[in-house]
């Protein structure tokens, strides 16, 4: 499996590769149709993963953009911005980077623990990782487990 992040932005490529040029460090973009376009950012890089990049793309380009990250198939985490601020947070896994939280046992060997979620160093997730978010919102109530 493979983990990837992407932005779908309502506008047409040409009109928005300078932008990306300008705030993207590294990574590509793609047609998707004919009014909206895909950014597939190197989450390697500091700075530019697509929770990171999200904001600045919506305030510069004055539309609202999806970020989505999939983690192995095992957790998606999905974001809106408008306007530089983040309006919608959606984490199929909430708990995964909570040490203190029970981990679920997915149905296929995940590679989700509080750990790997996680860049490189074990410090909890900040807005300098590559795919984290700048803030977190109050997590909401446990739900079961499904597998």
């Amino acid at each position: 499996m493979t983990s990837y992040g992407t932005i779908l932005i309502p506008v047409p490529l040409e009109q928005a590769a300078s932008v990306l040029r300008e705030v993207c460090t590294a990574g590509y973009a793609t047609p998707a149709g004919p009014r909206f376009c895909l950014a597939h950012p190197d989450r390697f890089v500091d700075g530019n993963g697509v929770f990171a990049l999200a904001g600045p793309i919506s305030a510069e380009l004055g539309v609202p953009v999806l970020a989505a990250f999939q983690y192995d198939g095992d957790r998606l985490e999905l974001e809106v911005w408008r306007d530089g601020v983040r309006a919608h947070r959606y984490d199929s896994w909430p708990d995964c980077d909570d040490e203190s939280a029970p981990l679920r046992m997915p149905s296929r060997g995940s590679t989700c623990t509080a750990a790997s979620a996680r860049p490189a160093s074990s410090s909890p997730p900040s807005s300098s990782g590559p795919n984290s978010p700048p803030s977190r919102p109050a997590r909401p109530s446990p739900r079961p487990s499904l597998g």
